[in-house]
Parts: structure tokens; sequence; C-alpha cells
């Protein structure tokens, strides 16, 4: 599993800019240079994904402020689409990015890793 973020980053804007300008370079994503706190990890879902955590996750996105997004087989669904996450088709197994904005970005994704059950290796 690659992740960027470290628990100091949060303590320096110009710290996190960097490092989400290094990961987005890694994963071969454009971004505005104009850059909002946020948290990626790049994993493996641990079991199949289905109704109830796409609910939870879409629940934490609402409970912690965060804008939550996941992007697995080619398709990318934000937290508040439930019907989009589950077309995903996301199995024990997949590859998965999940990227988490705003709010309280480490409780947000500390929950989601928990509902994915990502695998470090």
């Amino acid at each position: 599993m690659y992740m960027y973020n470290t628990a100091n980053a949060f303590d320096n804007d110009e710290e996190i800019n960097r490092m989400n300008e290094a990961i987005l370079e890694k994963v071969g994503m454009n971004r505005k240079k104009e850059m909002m706190p946020s948290i990626s990890c790049i994993g493996f879902a641990g079991e199949m994904i289905g109704f109830r955590q796409c609910a939870a996750i879409g629940k934490i996105a609402e409970e912690t402020g965060s804008s939550i997004s996941l992007t697995a087989n080619g398709q990318s669904a934000k937290a508040d689409s439930i019907l989009g996450l589950l077309k995903m088709h996301i199995s024990a197994g997949t590859f998965v990015v999940l990227t988490v904005k705003h709010g309280d970005l480490q409780e947000a994704f500390r929950r989601c890793r928990e509902v994915l059950k990502f695998m470090d290796k």
C-alpha cells in the first residue's frame, strides 16, 4: 500500500500541497495548482463492497464533513452516490484508490479504511 500522508503533515500547508502533488503525479492525475488538504491511499479491498459498506462510507462523509471518493476497476464514484459505488463492483483483492478531502480528514480516512478492510499487502 502506498500512503503519502504523515501524522505531522497537517501542521504545514506547504508540506500538504507538496505531498498531494507527489501522489497525484504518481497516479497520473492532473490537478489545479490551488490545492486543498486531502489524503489519498492506494490499497486492496479486503472484502466485497456491498450496499452496507457503501452506505457506511456515505455516512462517514456526512458525519465528518468530508468529500470521499473511490476509484476502482477504471471507474470513480463519490460517497454520496451509493449506486455509483455499487456499480464499481469492488470485490476482495480489488485495487482501490481512496481519496478524502475537506472536513475531519484523519477520522474519515481511518473509518473508511476500516469499512473497506484495506489490506496493506
